[in-house]
């Protein structure tokens, strides 16, 4: 999914849509892009069945911190660590 602000890319994995990529323009950063990607990928989850979104944080790219940090205050809990890469799983209703 995208428009001229972002982009998203999921796919369903087990019962859980994981959340592949997602990008914001830098100039649309900071004005709650991140919260709306959220919801909708939460929407989409729910419109397909599943019980989850997943999503993954690669600690050797740039702003690795930040992303960690808005998916723990969007309610993602860390599950499992792999290398560099951290994975989170949110359960949705």
């Amino acid at each position: 999914i995208e428009d001229e602000t972002f982009f998203v890319t999921f796919t369903p994995v087990s019962d859980a849509l994981y959340i592949r990529d997602i990008y914001i323009a830098p100039e649309h950063r900071s004005q709650g892009k991140s919260l709306e990607i959220g919801l909708l990928t939460e929407r989409i989850a729910r419109e397909k069945g599943l019980k989850a979104v997943m999503g993954s944080v690669d600690t050797e790219t740039n702003g690795w911190e930040r992303s960690k940090n808005i998916l723990e205050q969007f309610g993602y809990k860390e599950i499992f660590k792999d290398g560099n890469m951290i994975y989170f799983n949110k359960d949705i209703d």
